[in-house]
C-alpha cells in the first residue's frame, strides 16, 4: 500500500496530453474501479450516545464497494436550532480509525462549532478488522496480481463518496457546505475524492500530492483546496490546528462561531506529537462507545466488514 500513491498517480499521467476535469474525473473512476452509479447507501442507524455533555453521536453504517458496509459515528451539537448545518467528513490517517485521537477530538471540537462530522473506519481496522483490532495496516499487505492495489484504492474513495451522500441526505445537513479533511496518506486518497465528486464544497489536504489530481475541480475556483506543508516528523493532524480550523470556517461558515472567538481559542499540546491543537477541554472518549455496530450484529455479519471479505470479493471479480 506504501507504493500504491505512486502506481495511481503512473497511472494517470502516463498521456501525452492532459485532460479536461470531466475527462479527468471519469480517468480516475475507471482507473481504479469506483463504481458508476455508486451503491445504494442502505444506512442503518443504531443509536446515540454523548461523548460530551454539550455533544450528541450517532452509531450508523453503510454500504460501500464490493457488498462491505463502512462503520461511523457522526457527531453533532446536542439540542441543536437550525435545520441545516455545514458538515466535515474526517479520513483518518495511515493505520488510524474513527476511535484514534484526533478523530473523536475533531469530531467533538467542530460539532461544538456548529459542524456534523462523520467519521469513519478505513478498511482493515477496529470494526473492519475481523478481530476488531487499531493500528493494523492491512492494506499494506502485498496484493497480486497488481489491479488489486488499485480497486483497494477504488474503495477507499468510494467509503468517501458514500459518506458524502450519507451525509447529503441527512436532514441536520447542508448538502451544498460539505467539507472533507484527509490526513497522512489518506490525504491522497482524499485528493482524488476531491477531484471526483463536485459536490463536496471545500477540501483540506495534508500538502501538494500533485495538481495533475487537483485539475478537475478547477470549476470551483482556486479556493477550494487548502494545502497543508508537512510538519518537521512527518504528517499531523493538521485538521485540529489554529489556520486550518480558520480557513473551514471562512468556507463553512459553522453557526457556533466567530472569527474572533476561534482566534482566542486556547491550544494544548497533541499527544505524542509536535502540534498545538484546538480543543483543550475536549475529553477522552472510551474505545468501546465507539463501537458503531451492536455486537450481536457485527457478529452475525462479519463478513460485510472486514478486509479478506473484500479481497476475496475483488479477487472473484477479477476472475
Amino acid at each position: 500500500m506504501r507504493f500504491l500513491p505512486l502506481l495511481i498517480f503512473v497511472s494517470l499521467t502516463s498521456g501525452e496530453s492532459k485532460p479536461d476535469g470531466d475527462a479527468l474525473r471519469q480517468q480516475i473512476g475507471q482507473t481504479l474501479h469506483v463504481p458508476d452509479p455508486l451503491p445504494n447507501l442502505a444506512e442503518k442507524s443504531y443509536g446515540k450516545f454523548n461523548p460530551a455533555k454539550d455533544v450528541a453521536a450517532d452509531r450508523v453504517s453503510f454500504a460501500t464497494g464490493y457488498a462491505v458496509r463502512v462503520p461511523a459515528i457522526v457527531y453533532h451539537q446536542a439540542g441543536a436550532t437550525i435545520s441545516r448545518h455545514p458538515a466535515l467528513i474526517i479520513v483518518n490517517g495511515h493505520g488510524g480509525d474513527k476511535s484514534s485521537w484526533y478523530a473523536y477530538s475533531a469530531g467533538i471540537l467542530y460539532a461544538r462549532a456548529g459542524g456534523v462530522v462523520l467519521t469513519y473506519d478505513p478498511i482493515g481496522e477496529f470494526e473492519r478488522n475481523w478481530q476488531q483490532r487499531s493500528g493494523t495496516h492491512q492494506p499494506d499487505t502485498p496484493l497480486e496480481p497488481p489491479d488489486l492495489s488499485r480497486r483497494l484504492a477504488g474503495l477507499m474513495i468510494t467509503d468517501i463518496l458514500q459518506s458524502v451522500r450519507y451525509l447529503a441526505q441527512r436532514s441536520d445537513v447542508d448538502p451544498k457546505n460539505i467539507a472533507l479533511v484527509g490526513y497522512e496518506m489518506d490525504s491522497l486518497i482524499s485528493s482524488f475524492a476531491c477531484g471526483i465528486e463536485t459536490s463536496i464544497h471545500a477540501c483540506a489536504l495534508a500538502s501538494d500530492r500533485g495538481t495533475v489530481i487537483y485539475a478537475s475541480n478547477a470549476k470551483r475556483g482556486p479556493t477550494l483546496i487548502y494545502n497543508q506543508p508537512l510538519l518537521a516528523g512527518g504528517d499531523q493532524p493538521y485538521f485540529l490546528t489554529k489556520p486550518v480550523a480558520l480557513w473551514l470556517l471562512e468556507k463553512l461558515k459553522f453557526p457556533n462561531w466567530t472569527r474572533k472567538q476561534l482566534q482566542s481559542m486556547p491550544e494544548s499540546p497533541a499527544p505524542g506529537g509536535k502540534l498545538e491543537v484546538l480543543g483543550s477541554d475536549i475529553p477522552a472518549v472510551p474505545r468501546a462507545d465507539l463501537r458503531a455496530i451492536p455486537d450481536a450484529v457485527w457478529t452475525a455479519d462479519q463478513d460485510s466488514y472486514v478486509y479478506e471479505s473484500w479481497r476475496d470479493r475483488a479477487k472473484a471479480v477479477l476472475k
